[in-house]
């Protein structure tokens, strides 16, 4: 049977040739670590899309011809989970960072299926159209990227309110998070998943707070400082 998505959690990222960025998430969802539900779209689902002829190419640009077809491809052919709550979608691919993901979606209506779809697709050039990750849109009160080293002596929050970094201590096994607003001690205790997860190498992720729970959406390998977290 063709695999035409992995879902967060399932474990078989690493064995489809996805990028590292979501091999991570795959991974750490398996792990337990709070990451929002969703699935990776891989290239085959693509590659049936175009011999079903539900997309096609015109002067190099995508179209999906028939929406109703896409979403009974998606949900019946492929058999992808229906997420019932706002979606996100983006690509899976740190050349294509610069994209931002598209929010709000509803992926079980067609036509903002389609149109998602079409976005994504067409942002890449033909024949080389990374994996597209389909997630819960998390209600967000706090967001921000941090970065754990092993060899520094703080782990380092990035904020709207703290631009240049917020110093927060990393948390051994045993202890407690700090004195600091909730959103920061639920932070803290993620970094720390992280490093249990993952190892202790220098580590950037990016986060997001929901007034409960402190939402791992993104991770990569990094060096001291941090840049945007997109695969």
């Amino acid at each position: 049977m063709k695999l035409y998505f992995v879902w967060l959690g399932s474990g078989r990222a690493r064995r489809q040739g996805i990028g590292r960025g979501g091999i991570l998430l795959d991974e750490a969802s398996r792990a337990g670590l709070p990451v929002p539900q969703g699935g990776i779209l891989l290239n085959t689902f693509w590659q049936l899309a175009l011999k079903t002829k539900t997309a096609e190419y015109h002067n190099n640009q995508l179209h999906i011809t028939h929406p109703n077809q896409l979403h009974h491809l998606l949900y019946d052919i492929a058999r992808f989970p229906r997420i019932d709550t706002p979606a996100i979608m983006r690509l899976l691919n740190l050349t294509h960072s610069h994209i931002p993901p598209l929010t709000n979606l509803t992926p079980d209506n067609p036509e903002s299926l389609a149109h998602a779809i079409t976005t994504l697709w067409t942002a890449t050039p033909p024949l080389t159209h990374p994996d597209i990750l389909i997630q819960t849109q998390i209600n967000a009160r706090h967001t921000g990227t941090a970065v754990t080293h092993p060899e520094q002596s703080h782990d380092l929050a990035y904020t709207p309110d703290h631009p240049d970094g917020l110093p927060l201590r990393p948390l051994r096994a045993w202890q407690f998070a700090d004195k600091l607003p909730d959103h920061l001690r639920r932070l803290q205790l993620l970094l720390r998943g992280v490093r249990r997860t993952f190892g202790k190498q220098p580590w950037q992720i990016s986060w997001q707070d929901d007034g409960r729970i402190c939402w791992l959406t993104a991770i990569q390998p990094t060096t001291v400082g941090t840049t945007a977290v997109s695969d």
